[in-house]
């Protein structure tokens, strides 16, 4: 026992102390192998991307980092061979090669090739896969001396076809070119000797070039002093000769604004403006350019003043005229006048389309006014017709089903002797008078939910909406007043108007007034329109109306007497049921039974029963002899349910239509009493616009 146990405990702490190892591991390795697992992703990536030797590159760096790890060492066992085939082939291919773009990949190249073989020495070789499928091994090839040659191919190749730009004209080709020969590939030794070589080639370029009198060639030259001094900051004969050459494009500019400005063209004067510009940006003190081109936007902005007053005095087309007082003031905001005039015209003629669309609106306003007048009493009228003709429906359902229950029970009399002579007469006294009644009932239940009851919602929501439009075209009296006394007293005011907002604020409002007016005449002439033939439909309703009342008013004289039938009919059910007996004289026994049995049964004993319970049923009997009036008015309003069928779609649609142009009515409103307060605020004709309204009133 005591073996096995000291066996468990070594065995355990054996456990432990691997894992203890692994996880001491992990601390320790963890950050190593993700930095090794991230170089091998950058591998993956430019390999995918076609560019196999930074992905090798990458490679041995992840190896370096962890070589335990034999993904790594298969991907370089899978492309190292076929990448270092298709590299070589490229430089033999490339070694003379006429092309930047070749060159500078060569160096690049080549440069890999020194990192990767330089990473090759820092690894163990040969790579041997743990399962022995493979095993690579290379030897080490020393490219330094090549990608050092590759990299001055590459400079003196570039240098070469900068010159050959420069030679052609092409300055900021040449620069382009320079600056790479010079950042990338130039080497310590020869930058001092290769700036001043490049500075000289600007520098001599820019000599020439500056003594044209033509302005491309002269900004190429300024171009070329600029080069120069990027790579000789120092050399003051560039600073002067750029700012001499700038100076000269300046002074060309200008004088060839000069020539425009006197041109009595307006499009030559337009085009001196842009000379003018041009000579301020290349010497912003050149000492006349700035005057000139003030003077050369007040002659511009005059041309366009004088021939819009000339128009305006011929009557011209207001449209032309506000186009030239516009460019006045685009070369010259305010110039003059012009703002006041722009607006006076747009104001102007504002205001005429403000007097057409007041009048249209008034008239609209006077014939809704009367047709709500006498929309109204037929709404009125139509609201009271489906409100009784509910009634009638519920009356009526009501009262066919007590007729029903009643004659149930007067038909269970019918079949008992004695009795059934009485309840028979009764029993079809109540069935003439139930049967047009059943049959209205019927009709009421084929229509009611989809016809009567929408009909009854739609006339109801088109009396909400006359009610309310009652109040809203009250409001619109005051409005039009208002709207009137304001177009008669704004004229004078306009006049008074200086600043451009006023001017704006002014035109924007009675624009909007405009709208509103529009609007408002629109909506009047729909609701117009639509309360008419909604009329003729509330109209045609009417005709339900006295069936309807008859109706209403036979149902109370009906009704108690088939209360009081149904009273007596339960009286009679009681006695009926009621037991009644006697007790033998010889025998001695008693004798019981109801009454209703004792009048189907045959025998001595149920008639000494029968002739005891008809001492008791024959007064019931008596009362029970009741005539049931019909109900008038019944088929009359049957046969004229269809109206509300028929003028149900008609008066849904035109419902919407009312309530829709109702809303917008309303809102149209609102925008023209907002917009006429602005234009008396604005105009500061409040005083006038008060005085002429207490005028108006009285």
């Amino acid at each position: 026992m005591m073996k096995n146990f000291t066996l468990r405990r070594s065995l355990t702490s054996t456990v432990c102390i691997f894992i203890l190892s692994i996880v001491l591991y992990g601390c320790g390795a963890s950050g190593m192998f993700s930095e090794g697992k991230g170089e091998f992703r950058l591998a993956k990536e430019e390999m995918n991307k076609g560019n196999s030797l930074k992905g090798l590159d990458h490679a041995f760096n992840a190896i370096i980092i962890d070589s335990e790890v034999k993904s790594f060492k298969k991907f370089v066992y899978t492309h190292f061979d076929n990448s270092l085939t298709k590299t070589k082939s490229f430089l033999n291919s490339s070694e003379n090669t006429s092309s930047i773009s070749d060159a500078e990949k060569r160096v690049e190249k080549l440069q890999l090739l020194v990192s990767i073989y330089s990473k090759v020495q820092q690894v163990e070789l040969p790579f041997v896969d743990p399962k022995g499928k493979w095993e690579w091994t290379t030897s080490f090839v020393d490219y330094s001396e090549q990608a050092n040659a590759s990299v001055k191919y590459a400079f003196d190749l570039i240098m070469v076809n900068g010159k050959a730009d420069i030679d052609a004209s092409r300055v900021q080709d040449a620069y382009e070119k320079f600056i790479k020969a010079y950042n990338k590939y130039c080497v310590s030794e020869i930058r001092t000797e290769t700036a001043q070589k490049i500075t000289k080639y600007f520098t001599d370029f820019a000599e020439e070039n500056q003594k044209s009198n033509e302005i491309p060639t002269l900004e190429l030259a300024h171009k070329a002093w600029g080069y120069a001094l990027k790579f000789s900051p120092s050399l003051s004969l560039a600073s002067q000769s750029r700012k001499g050459v700038a100076n000269k494009i300046s002074e060309i500019y200008y004088k060839n604004g000069l020539e425009l400005f006197n041109s009595k063209k307006v499009d030559d004067n337009i085009q001196s403006v842009d000379q003018f510009k041009l000579a301020l940006k290349w010497n912003a003190s050149h000492p006349d350019a700035k005057k000139s081109l003030q003077a050369a936007t007040e002659k511009i902005a005059e041309y366009y003043y004088a021939s819009a007053i000339k128009l305006e005095k011929s009557k011209s087309e207001k449209d032309k005229i506000i186009a030239l007082y516009r460019n006045a003031q685009k070369w010259i905001p305010d110039y003059k006048d012009s703002m006041y005039r722009i607006y006076s015209l747009q104001v102007g003629s504002e205001l005429v389309s403000l007097k057409k669309n007041l009048a249209e609106t008034r008239k609209q306003y006077t014939a809704l006014t009367g047709r709500i007048n006498t929309v109204s009493t037929a709404v009125n009228k139509s609201c009271e017709v489906m409100d009784m003709l509910t009634y009638v429906s519920d009356q009526t359902r009501s009262l066919n089903t007590k007729m029903k229950n009643v004659g149930s029970t007067l038909k269970a009399f019918n079949l008992i002797p004695i009795v059934g002579t009485v309840s028979g007469v009764t029993s079809k006294s109540l069935s003439i008078a139930q049967k047009p009644v059943g049959g209205l009932v019927g009709k009421f239940n084929t229509i009611e939910k989809p016809f009567i009851d929408p009909t009854k919602t739609a006339v109801h929501n088109v009396k909400v909406a006359v009610d309310g439009l009652k109040g809203v075209v009250a409001t619109t009296k005051d409005v039009l007043k208002k709207s009137e006394v304001t177009v008669a007293t704004i004229d004078d005011c306009i006049k008074t108007l200086k600043k451009e907002n006023d001017f704006k604020k002014v035109e924007g409002a009675i624009k909007e007034v405009n709208k509103g007016l529009k609007g408002a005449s629109d909506q009047m002439r729909s609701l117009n329109s639509s309360l008419t033939t909604f009329e003729k439909g509330a109209k045609a309703l009417a005709v339900m109306h006295n069936p309807a009342k008859k109706i209403k008013n036979g149902l109370g004289k009906i009704k108690p007497v088939l209360d009081k039938a149904s009273k007596v009919t339960h009286e009679m059910d009681k006695v009926l049921k009621k037991e009644f007996g006697f007790t033998g004289p010889i025998t001695r026994k008693d004798y019981k039974m109801s009454l209703h049995k004792a009048l189907t049964a045959g025998g001595k004993v149920a008639e000494k029963i029968a002739d005891l319970g008809m001492k008791a049923a024959k007064p019931i009997m008596n009362k029970m002899k009741i005539k049931f009036p019909t109900v008038p008015g019944v088929d009359e309003l049957k046969g004229k349910l269809d109206v509300v069928k028929n003028e149900y779609n008609s008066i849904k649609m035109n419902t919407v239509k009312i309530k829709d142009s109702y809303q917008k009515y309303s809102d149209f409103q609102g925008i023209i009493s907002k917009n006429l307060n602005k234009i008396v605020e604005t105009t500061g004709c409040r005083i006038h616009v008060e005085e002429n309204q207490e005028v108006a009133a009285k």
